[in-house]
């Protein structure tokens, strides 16, 4: 299950920053879902909006059980760290770090 989301995610060029946040600059509306499972299917339904470069996602979103949400936004000015948050980038968005290179081929 890991691989598949990993290989989903580096196919749509996101790149994530784990235990990080962006104050602000939310999507809004429907835009912020509580029915997104993974990173994978956040990375999924922000690369669907034109408007959107960063996406947060929450799994087991606090009080919650069992509920996890992701939450578009336009970019990440305001980062902030935060505990049991995955901040996801768009291909092109410089507020992630580069992903590490791949291991040599041997």
């Amino acid at each position: 299950m890991l691989l598949v989301v990993l290989c989903a995610m580096q196919a749509l060029g996101c790149v994530t920053q784990v235990g990080m946040d962006c104050y602000g600059q939310d999507i809004g509306g429907a835009k912020n879902r509580s029915d997104v499972l993974t990173e994978s299917a956040c990375c999924a339904l922000c690369a669907a909006d034109p408007k959107c470069k960063v996406s947060v996602y929450i799994p087991n979103f606090p009080g919650e059980p069992g509920i996890s949400s992701c939450g578009l936004k336009s970019g990440c000015s305001k980062p902030q760290r935060f505990p049991n948050r995955v901040k996801i980038c768009q291909p092109g968005d410089t507020s992630c770090p580069p992903p590490p290179p791949p291991p040599p081929i041997y």
